[in-house]
């Protein structure tokens, strides 16, 4: 299947998962373009080359282009929140709060 792909240069880590998906599922990992982010990613679908994988979470980005899940029970992103041990920012906390509650509820 020809696919727009990440660079593996830019994203090794998305291009060896897309890469282990493709082996899995039996299909041909048949790069025609890579591109070193999303946006340009999308550029490209928009101009009809192909098809790009992108992250549910990034849906709003489709602009009338066709989506389709990939079901996956290997595929799963991580969210880490970090900060300096030292940082004293009082907005620090109230945001910690604010997105524990985001993941909590929302995502």
């Amino acid at each position: 299947m020809p696919i727009i792909s990440f660079a593996k240069s830019t994203s090794p880590i998305t291009f060896d998962y897309h890469k282990s998906l493709f082996k899995r599922m039996g299909i041909e990992h048949n790069i025609v373009r890579e591109v070193p982010n999303i946006e340009t990613g999308m550029f490209f679908v928009s101009l009809n080359e192909r098809f790009f994988i992108l992250p549910d979470h990034l849906q709003h980005m489709l602009n009338g282009m066709v989506f389709i899940p990939i079901l996956d029970d290997y595929c799963r992103v991580d969210l880490n929140l970090i900060w300096k041990k030292e940082n004293t920012n009082p907005s620090l906390p109230i945001f910690q709060k604010e997105f524990s509650s985001f993941l909590q509820n929302d995502f």
